[in-house]
């Protein structure tokens, strides 16, 4: 059984569902991280990915992915055959705020034709989510961060530092009870 920890870096927030696709933002950086039933991790899927419009200047202030630093990557369509492989097999899909990340992967796979042929995980678990059961609140996933570990992580709104926080997280609040990890 193999797991899937993502996060994603866009070109802004999600706009209302109703919009058309053109709307909706683009991927820019996409990070994953495979793990086996222990989370012991197995392989890492990294790419940038060169959207088809200008990245916003108050979103590169947030993530720091400008128009130059993907300029020479391809766009999603030519990262679709990896991303898929890399999918391929695992059984649960584990995010902060899943429902975002997940949302942006749709609407890049409807843009190529491709939304019904994605080896999604059949399991989703959004930490933001579990967090919000056990505390009646959300928190970002810094917030949670420190409250586990007692100091924030560097390079927030990284997808490579939020998917290893994410993974830090995620087993911390195993340990403590906060959750059921995945049922084997």
């Amino acid at each position: 059984m193999t797991i899937i920890f993502l996060d994603t870096e866009t070109t802004s927030l999600l706009a209302p569902e109703a919009a058309e696709l053109q709307h909706q933002p683009y991927i820019v950086e996409i990070y994953c991280i495979k793990t086996n039933k222990d989370l012991e991790t197995i392989s890492i899927f990294h790419t940038l990915i060169k959207p088809p419009i200008k990245i916003p200047d108050e979103v590169i202030k947030i993530h720091g992915i400008n128009d130059d630093k993907v300029s020479a990557e391809k766009p999603f369509a030519g990262q679709y055959k990896q991303l898929a492989r890399f999918f391929t097999g695992s059984v649960y899909m584990i995010g902060h705020n899943l429902q975002f990340d997940k949302r942006l992967m749709i609407y890049e796979l409807q843009r190529i034709n491709k939304q019904f042929h994605f080896p999604w995980p059949i399991n989703n678990v959004c930490t933001v989510e579990e967090i919000q059961k056990l505390k009646g609140h959300r928190m970002s996933l810094g917030d949670l961060h420190e409250e586990l570990f007692g100091m924030r992580f560097d390079a927030a709104h990284s997808a490579e530092a939020d998917t290893q926080a994410l993974l830090r997280v995620y087993k911390e609040m195993i340990r403590k009870d906060w959750m059921k990890g995945p049922a084997l």
